[in-house]
């Protein structure tokens, strides 16, 4: 359950409030892109986040009771050409995105207390606009919850078996189990005409069943 830490809460319900946000990009344990609404930098949990002022762009984010997934979109303006070479290699795909939001001291212009996290979620798609005014990069987001409506791509195979339990051999015979005829409540002597492939010993397995 997400929490408003209490000076959030008590400066949002006053006449005057400075809201921002913040948004932190995991590309690797290296490389994390940290900006923030505002001018200049700001520390948030010993981090440091660079200002990116009326040049950050962030959807509408949806805070739901239900138990499903939504995303969301950032757009940052004005990219300089070395952020855009970088954004054009990195694997961007499935790291990690958090949306802040969380209010200014009136007199540091720093922030007050711990921001709330509006989103957490995986990056999905980059699109990059180049024209003749500006550059901008855009990035939608999907919730984690996406992970929870994926269909699993596991299979009762050996080799899938093997790949997730090296020592286990469950199911190591299923794929000789796969095209072999059997017939419920058979005697062993007319299993073992089944278990031959000839279409004579089915047959024969067949009448001997029928008897």
């Amino acid at each position: 359950m997400k929490t408003i830490d209490s000076n959030i809460s008590t400066q949002f319900s006053s006449d005057s409030v400075v809201p921002y946000f913040a948004v932190s990009a995991t590309f690797n344990a290296v490389d994390v892109l940290r900006i923030w609404s505002g001018y200049g930098d700001i520390t948030i949990s010993g981090n440091t986040y660079t200002g990116a002022g009326d040049l950050l762009s962030i959807s509408q984010v949806e805070e739901s009771a239900e138990l499903k997934a939504s995303g969301v979109s950032i757009t940052i303006s004005g990219v300089p050409q070395a952020i855009l070479t970088y954004a054009l290699d990195a694997q961007y795909q499935n790291k990690e995105i958090i949306i802040y939001i969380g209010v200014l001291d009136k007199t540091t212009f720093q922030p007050s207390g711990s921001p709330y996290i509006l989103f957490s979620g995986v990056m999905d798609i980059m699109t990059i606009n180049d024209s003749a005014s500006t550059l901008s990069i855009g990035v939608s987001a999907e919730s984690k919850m996406i992970i929870l409506q994926r269909s699993k791509s596991l299979r009762y195979t050996n080799e899938e078996q093997k790949r997730l339990f090296p020592n286990d051999k469950g199911l190591e015979y299923v794929s000789s189990l796969q095209d072999k005829p059997l017939i419920w409540g058979a005697g062993g002597s007319v299993a073992a005409f089944v278990s031959n492939n000839s279409d004579e010993s089915n047959d024969y397995a067949r009448d001997k069943y029928n008897d």
